[in-house]
């Protein structure tokens, strides 16, 4: 599929920096060219690798017991297959490099701007002095993928302030 084609579903101000492989594989890949900007050079496949790693830990159990929540079948299972090149990633998995690498992550949605999601700290306000990537994220009707965004310098002065509210409710001016 070629999400070009998709890009309009993305706010002015924003461009797509990278468009990886749709394999499955595009969240981790997605996220590893970003979190270059920002020192950490890990592949994708080190990603998953080091998700995977950290959804095993005994040190995060208590976290595991509320990811679990969001799961349908076995926790087991879905570790497994979380392992494997190709499986799919979710919101647990930008969760669980948040807490890793200390970063924040908002992901523009191609079904518009009440779709935005910040996934921060306490999943409302972002932190200025955390790094922040953008990701955007086209839903199952434009081929489930993720790309990397870039904002143009006027868009980036909005972003050091967003928080889930402002982004849903000025999603559509911006």
């Amino acid at each position: 599929m070629v999400h070009s084609a998709y890009l309009e579903h993305f706010k002015e101000g924003l461009t797509v920096s990278y468009d990886p492989q749709p394999d499955g594989n595009c969240q981790f890949d997605a996220a590893a060219e970003q979190l270059h900007l920002y020192g950490i050079h890990h592949s994708m496949q080190t990603l998953r690798a080091e998700v995977v790693s950290f959804l095993q830990s005994d040190s995060h159990a208590e976290l595991v017991r509320h990811f679990q929540s969001f799961v349908t079948g076995s926790w087991r299972e879905y570790v497994m297959n979380m392992g494997r090149d190709g499986t799919f990633e979710d919101h647990i998995t930008l969760d669980v490099m948040l807490r890793m690498y200390n970063i924040q992550f908002l992901v523009f949605s191609t079904v518009g701007p009440e779709a935005t999601q910040l996934i921060s700290w306490d999943g409302n306000s972002r932190r200025p002095e955390m790094p922040l990537v953008l990701l955007g994220h086209f839903t199952e009707g434009y081929g489930e993928h993720y790309v990397c965004l870039q904002a143009n310098e006027d868009y980036s002065s909005f972003l050091f302030t967003v928080t889930a509210s402002t982004a849903l409710r000025y999603g559509s001016q911006f």
